[in-house]
This record gives C-alpha cells, sequence and structure tokens, in this order.
C-alpha cells in the first residue's frame, strides 16, 4: 500500500479530531498530558505489512501517570505506565483496522470513537490505576 495512503489517514485524524483536542503527534503515536496523567495512543503497523496490500494496524491504548519515574524496561511503548489493545478497554474496538488506497478515511471516524471511549475510561479511573500501579497491583 501506499506510504501516501497511511499518511492520508494520520494527517485526517490529526488535524481533524485529535490536534484540536491537544494531542501532539510523533510518528503514529497521538498523546496528550491531562491533571495528573497523560494518554496515549499508539498505531502499530502489522508485522506483515507489505506495499501490495492495505496497511493493517493495532490501536494500543497507554496511561501515564505524572510524578511516577518510567518503568523498566520501556521499549514496547515508551513513556507510557500501562497499556493495552483497544478492544481489551474498549467493547466495540476492532482487534485490527486497514486503511486502503481507495478510502484512506475510512475508518477515522470508528478510530475517533475508539479513542474518545478510552479517553472517558482513563478520565474516571485514573487516580485507581495510578495507586494501582504503585502498588504493582495494577489490572485492567
Amino acid at each position: 500500500m501506499a506510504k501516501a495512503s497511511r499518511d492520508q489517514f494520520f494527517s485526517m485524524l490529526h488535524s481533524a479530531h485529535l490536534r484540536p483536542r491537544g494531542f501532539k503527534k510523533v510518528r503514529h503515536t497521538f498523546s496528550r498530558e491531562l491533571d495528573g496523567f497523560g494518554e496515549h495512543y499508539q498505531f502499530q503497523g502489522s508485522d506483515w505489512n507489505d506495499e501490495a496490500s492495505d496497511w493493517r494496524f493495532y490501536i494500543n491504548c497507554g496511561i501515564s501517570f505524572a510524578g511516577v519515574p518510567r518503568r523498566e524496561p520501556d521499549r514496547d511503548f515508551p513513556r507510557v505506565h500501562a497499556w493495552a489493545r483497544a478492544p481489551h478497554l474498549v467493547h466495540f474496538a476492532l482487534p485490527h483496522y486497514d486503511v486502503s488506497s481507495e478510502d484512506p478515511t475510512a475508518h477515522v471516524a470508528e478510530v475517533v470513537a475508539v479513542i474518545d471511549e478510552c479517553s472517558s475510561y482513563f478520565a474516571r479511573r485514573h487516580k485507581h490505576l495510578a495507586e494501582a500501579y504503585a502498588r504493582r497491583d495494577f489490572k485492567w
């Protein structure tokens, strides 16, 4: 799949939906800092992606806690304390999404809905999640 289609998807997602809400983009990760926590959404491309097919990706939803040292090791989803794939946190999230060259922005609204639901969960539960993380008793 052409890189241009993937770029169109991310451009539409960021400019029309996430930037107005305060998200910053670094590569395929969108983040924003709120009062006491940060929320992060990483779009992880499939290992099986190639130029001949649609670009498949997974949504990883992460949370970071203000004033808490980074976890070690910090490789899979840097700067977050805990994360899960979107379907683990949002019941209507798909296991994966595909960006096609025919309609590169087809899934933008669905992805925004997943982020909104996850964001709502983080806003409601971030204090409890931070306390559980500090106790090393963290469970989604």
